[in-house]
């Protein structure tokens, strides 16, 4: 059984983010192999949290909350720094009103994680501009054209996503993007990975 893509520059526009994400997941994946019984406790955690639909309601009413307890606190603040000494108890609630609406805002926001972005942004920017070669994915390991195999024995991790495979090795990141597939198809592929890539590593797909 052989596997063969003819690779193609990586300029597809959706590729950052989902490079950025697969290599969030590698991350994952290799500390969960690592630690096992911390990571249960944290997908444990992870399976109670609340659906994207009530977490957005929750952030709203936080960020309302917080600008309430900002604007009381600012009420009382700006009257006591005018009169420290006769407004003494007033000062120090705005103080602590202003400080719990700052952080109730904090809470509220939804920050995204952009821990990967740059490493993703600096790996497809080496892969803008690549040789038409081809990599072949057959039985004894990854062969791309001119080097020696690369037995999956070797991988750390195999990652999917919609537009691209991910694989690391040997401290090295191979990006192969779905569309440059010449030889095989992807619902096949993705079994064939399922079997070559064996415990510690994983292969991850998000289909």
């Amino acid at each position: 059984m052989e596997f063969v893509f003819q690779i193609s520059p990586c300029n597809n526009p959706a590729l950052p983010q989902q490079v950025s994400f697969a290599l969030k997941k590698r991350t994952e994946l290799i500390a969960k192999a690592k630690y096992p019984r911390v990571w249960k406790v944290i997908d444990r955690l992870h399976t109670k949290k609340a659906p994207e639909s009530v977490l957005e309601r929750r952030r709203i009413r936080y960020r309302i909350y917080g600008m309430l307890l900002l604007a009381m606190g600012l009420f009382l603040l700006i009257p006591g720094l005018l009169e420290p000494k006769e407004l003494f108890a007033p000062l120090i609630a705005g103080i602590l009103g202003v400080a719990a609406g700052v952080c109730t805002l904090w809470s509220g926001r939804n920050q995204p994680d952009r821990r990967f972005d740059r490493a993703a942004g600096k790996l497809l920017k080496g892969l803008e501009a690549v040789p038409a070669v081809q990599v072949a994915f057959t039985t004894e390991g990854m062969r791309v054209a001119g080097q020696e195999t690369v037995p999956y024995a070797l991988f750390d991790c195999g990652i999917e996503t919609g537009e691209l495979f991910l694989f690391t090795w040997n401290g090295k990141i191979t990006v192969i993007q779905k569309q440059d597939m010449v030889e095989g198809k992807s619902e096949e592929f993705r079994s064939f990975l399922r079997e070559q890539i064996k415990f510690p590593a994983q292969f991850y797909s998000v289909y």
